[in-house]
């Protein structure tokens, strides 16, 4: 299906978040579609944005093992956020900050356009969809 048609769709079946019909004007509509509010997860996590999730207090606290876990996990090529390396190294800090922002890290806003794989939508785009 070409992006032409995938918007039609979209047109038809309204935002999947906010439950927007989609039928304001063609610049409002475009606005709407491109406008980033869309929670997914993240593709991938590196090491070195893992490692900025770690608070100090907490990681002082852990015994070994979980240290050896937490350098293991950073030692991987890829991290995938629902990966095991993300629930290990959640786990060896238990709950708190690291695990709260371990979680956002997660997770990535993207617009409804970009969900469909469509890209960028503008004003003309809509008014050709509605054809």
């Amino acid at each position: 299906m070409g992006a032409l048609e995938v918007l039609k769709q979209m047109l038809i079946d309204g935002h999947p978040v906010t439950a927007s019909d989609y039928t304001g004007t063609p610049e409002a509509v475009a606005i709407e579609i491109n406008e980033e509010n869309i929670n997914t997860n993240a593709d991938d996590i590196n090491a070195n944005s893992l490692m900025n999730t770690i608070d100090e207090t907490e990681y002082n606290a852990l015994v070994a093992s979980e240290r050896q876990t937490i350098e293991m996990v950073l030692r991987m090529p890829e991290i995938d956020p629902n990966g095991m390396g993300i629930t290990l190294f959640k786990l060896a800090f238990g709950g708190g900050n690291t695990s709260t922002a371990v979680d956002a890290l997660s997770q990535k806003i993207i617009s409804h356009a970009v969900q469909e794989g469509i890209g960028v939508v503008k004003p003309g785009h809509v008014i050709e969809a509605r054809l």
